[in-house]
């Protein structure tokens, strides 16, 4: 095939809430078994960030299909090794990345053969294992571990913010360990100042109540008291001045604050997410226990939860010791 076959294919978002993601073809027009598929998937709840990201995922596999010049129904397990390489060799993708969008679209190529979209597909089988409990292709994700923030990070990049409003959402992050789109989904009945507690709106429409420390409640009232514009509108954090002042607080809005104060406060690790991370480690050291910063972190698996938790080899020590003490005690006890 003459050109570049791959580049013919997009993405487009469509105001129509019935099918806001799009894969387009050569022609521009748009692929039905995708939008079906979004749809379905759709069904179950889904974030629209979360249908983003399907939609994005079968972009790029529809987009390497091109190059092989092969149709959706025809993938097999050698097929989906050759996507791999693709993803490796052409897109330099990150190896989760990678098994994101295997996973995306061994679901699509299920939902083309009646399979439900919801399971692990039957079809595909890794011919380097035997093992049924071992079919599932994927390519080995590194074990990365985040270091949380310093206390002396925290504080500069604290104090290169300049309104109540900025100062507020980081300290939600910090001192609550909130993510950054549950601090954009608050409301203002979210934030429960007599109870010193808040109502989140997490991943996949779950809510959660978590308490919040009389310093945070200290900041949320300080930024409804001096800077929110006074609109009708019922979400927390408002964008406070420009053409859009008044208007909610968008996700790019947030990311471009944290990029120039990163720079600012040369603190270049602090972003959204190593808040939440220094939380959850600033909770493991404090003695929190695993179920109970699962439920503040609102994670439903607990080997999720572990990647937030980096205790150093000090900290391991110290409760090594902890427990021989406890354990001494309880041995000499009469």
């Amino acid at each position: 095939m003459k050109g570049n076959p791959s580049a013919e294919w997009s993405l487009v978002y469509n105001s129509d809430p019935a099918a806001n993601y799009q894969v387009t073809d050569r022609r521009g027009e748009p692929v039905p078994e995708v939008e079906r598929f979004l749809h379905r998937v759709g069904l179950r709840g889904l974030a629209p960030g979360s249908l983003r990201t399907y939609a994005h995922d079968l972009l790029c596999a529809f987009r390497w299909l091109a190059t092989e010049a092969l149709a959706p129904s025809a993938i097999g397990a050698e097929a989906l090794l050759r996507f791999v390489d693709y993803q490796r060799s052409r897109l330099r993708a990150a190896p989760a990345t990678i098994n994101r969008r295997l996973q995306t679209l061994q679901r699509f190529v299920a939902f083309l053969k009646g399979e439900p979209c919801t399971q692990h597909p039957t079809w595909w089988r890794s011919p380097f294992r035997a093992r049924a409990h071992s079919t599932r292709i994927s390519v080995k994700e590194p074990q990365t571990l985040v270091v949380p923030l310093t206390e002396h990070e925290v504080r500069v990049f604290l104090e290169s913010l300049r309104t109540a409003r900025d100062r507020a959402m980081a300290a939600l992050m910090w001192g609550c360990g909130l993510r950054a789109s549950e601090v954009l989904r608050l409301h203002l009945d979210d934030v429960l100042f007599q109870e010193c507690a808040l109502r989140i709106h997490g991943k996949g429409q779950k809510q959660r109540v978590m308490p919040m420390a009389q310093s945070v409640a200290a900041l949320l009232e300080h930024y409804l008291g001096t800077e929110r514009p006074k609109r009708a509108t019922s979400a927390f954090f408002l964008v406070l001045k420009g053409s859009r002042r008044g208007q909610p607080l968008t996700y790019a809005g947030l990311r471009r604050l944290f990029r120039y104060h990163r720079r600012r406060s040369r603190i270049l690790q602090a972003n959204p997410h190593r808040f939440r991370h220094t939380f959850a480690a600033n909770m493991a050291k404090n003695g929190v226990t695993l179920p109970i910063l699962m439920k503040m972190l609102g994670h439903s698996d607990p080997t999720v939860t572990l990647r937030y938790v980096c205790l150093n080899d000090q900290e391991v020590r110290r409760q090594y010791e902890r427990a021989l003490c406890l354990l001494g005690e309880k041995k000499t006890a009469p």
